[in-house]
């Protein structure tokens, strides 16, 4: 590496430096998603802009900072600065999408399935390829809509929708924008000393607020550090790759299990949630750490992610049993998905599947809740709320039985030794 520890150098001297094939850089798996929004990727691009139009000699950028691996050959990790690094890639390919400056990959990608598109790959044919919505995950959405919007707010109209007079990119500023960008744009390039997660959680605690999904996967890849535990990084990676494609992917899924959890202060300019913070309010206060354990955590979210895959399994083959139950359930006393399993980490509730949970959840409550459940499992395809709400009695009729389908217990009986046949042919066959 050419470039000196602690000193300001242009872009140009980052990437062919720095950012170049010589180079394996990566960004590790302990860092977050891609989380800057439309707005502040819009700020960047029109402050170079503004910058390169005013004729300003310097352009600053702050700090990045890498960590060299000593046991791999010109092998860094991208601990500070992926936001800025990637947000200048797009503005770059926007510019000159034949060309590729910064060389750098996510740690995320590595083994990731042959029908899913890296993040690497994306960010080279950003704006070149066409777009299939089943393989787009989080940041691949990040990526294209931080992409489209710097595209807009350099060609078009400033916020109150007036047109950009002077400071408008035009094709007659491509070639002098991008050498201004390269040569009169700079960055402070700062080399750790300390261990990735240390340095790490140093730099970002008193920056950016963490969600609990955050804290716990950084804990998670600490604990991975420790012979005790019995999962890896690269377990990590899968489990919450896994978790996060099936709630930002399958909006059905997402729909149901986010259903009385507070989300509204993790949206953001490009109306994206923290959908991952849902699979932790059940356990956790927002920042707290009480009460972590690595391995009943990551056992507790395995578990999780074997629900959420068979609640979709069931929805491609057209089963909304479990589906149209649980939103039963939650309209009738706003129960919410998670809690249903509890917040201890016993073994005996991680060993049953979603119906049982169902069944036990529904078994304890009253003959009007057992009735609503029974009729919801009585549906043919998705329920929807209209024909939910027909099934809740108006106060009055609750407790007159003589109405109900199924009044007594004994009927109710008679469901649960039909529904407890149909759960053991359900997954006993998945076993086979």
């Amino acid at each position: 590496m050419k470039i000196k520890n602690n000193k300001m150098v242009s872009l140009h001297d980052l990437i062919y430096n720095c950012f170049n094939e010589e180079n394996n850089i990566y960004i590790p798996i302990i860092q977050r998603n891609y989380k800057w929004s439309r707005k502040t990727a819009e700020k960047l691009a029109s402050d170079l802009f503004k910058s390169y139009i005013d004729g300003k000699s310097k352009f600053t950028m702050g700090m990045i900072t890498l960590y060299e691996e000593k046991e791999k050959y010109n092998t860094f990790q991208l601990i500070d600065g992926q936001q800025r690094i990637i947000t200048l890639t797009l503005i770059l390919k926007y510019l000159a999408p034949e060309k590729k400056y910064f060389n750098f990959s996510f740690e995320r990608d590595e083994g990731i399935d042959e029908s899913d598109i890296t993040r690497s790959w994306y960010l080279s044919n950003i704006g070149t390829s066409d777009r299939d919505e089943n393989r787009v995950y989080t940041d691949l959405r990040r990526f294209e809509e931080n992409f489209e919007a710097i595209k807009c707010k350099l060609t078009k109209k400033d916020e109150k929708g007036e047109d950009l007079e002077q400071y408008r990119f035009t094709p007659e500023h491509k070639e002098r924008f991008i050498n201004y960008i390269l040569n009169q744009t700079y960055i402070l390039i700062h080399f750790s000393e300390a261990e990735p997660i240390e340095e790490f959680l140093n730099i970002n605690k008193n920056k950016t607020v963490f969600g609990i999904n955050d804290h716990i996967k950084a804990n998670l890849m600490i604990d991975a550090t420790e012979e005790i535990v019995n999962y890896s990084r690269q377990a990590i990676l899968h489990l919450f790759k896994n978790l996060s494609n099936n709630l930002f992917a399958q909006e059905n899924i997402w729909n149901l299990v986010k259903q009385g959890y507070d989300i509204k202060e993790d949206v953001d300019g490009n109306g994206f949630e923290n959908r991952l913070k849902v699979l932790f309010c059940d356990r956790y206060e927002e920042t707290s750490k009480l009460g972590y354990e690595s391995i009943p955590e990551y056992n507790r979210l395995e578990y999780y992610k074997e629900i959420i895959n068979n609640i979709c399994k069931d929805l491609k083959s057209d089963n909304w049993n479990s589906y149209n139950g649980f939103n039963c359930i939650h309209s009738i006393n706003g129960q919410r998905f998670f809690d249903l399993f509890g917040k201890d980490y016993k073994e005996e509730v991680q060993r049953k599947n979603l119906e049982q949970v169902l069944l036990d959840f529904i078994t304890k409550k009253s003959s009007y809740f057992q009735n609503c459940f029974i009729q919801s499992q009585l549906q043919f395809g998705k329920m929807d709320m209209n024909e939910l709400q027909k099934l809740m009695l108006p106060h009055e009729w609750k407790n007159d039985q003589v109405n109900w389908l199924y009044s007594s217990k004994n009927e109710f009986d008679d469901f649960k030794n039909f529904y407890k046949e149909y759960i053991h042919e359900k997954y006993s066959g998945q076993e086979n």
